[in-house]
């Protein structure tokens, strides 16, 4: 008795792939590039967030002045890859609050980004400012 093993016979559809790829190819690729917008944009906050909340705390010190504390929130944000940032520092009585921000179509990776385009970005911290109250008291004698 022969054991017949019957193979399938490739079939006559040599553009089924292509027509598929052609239909999936679109979406992965918005999908990916979306992701990566998204990993961008996490990115940019995080960095802003640490950006105002190092100014701020060197805001804070007495005998800082507000050139240095913009000039130290736009330096830490281009180091975390956030360029062209603008501080805006603000003392109230014993506060000090740094503004860090940035439209999102400059940091956007995509060009003519359509995801967020008109967003502006920002974080904002603000902290007491640090004293020292100085008493002097007498031993006595």
């Amino acid at each position: 008795m022969k054991n017949h093993v019957k193979f399938r016979r490739k079939s006559n559809r040599p553009g089924a792939a292509a027509v598929e790829f052609a239909l999936v190819a679109p979406l992965f690729l918005v999908f990916l590039f979306g992701t990566i917008e998204m990993g961008r944009l996490a990115l940019a906050r995080n960095v802003l967030a640490n950006a105002s909340r190092e100014a701020a705390r060197f805001a804070i010190i007495e005998g800082a002045t507000e050139g240095s504390v913009i000039e130290l929130a736009e330096h830490y944000a281009s180091i975390g890859t956030v360029e062209g940032v603008t501080a805006t520092v603000t003392y109230s009585g014993s506060t000090a609050s740094v503004r860090v921000s940035i439209p999102f179509n400059e940091i956007s990776w995509l060009p003519g980004s359509w995801f967020l385009r008109d967003q502006t970005l920002a974080a904002t911290t603000t902290m007491r400012m640090e004293s020292i109250e100085v008493t002097s008291q007498g031993n006595g004698s």
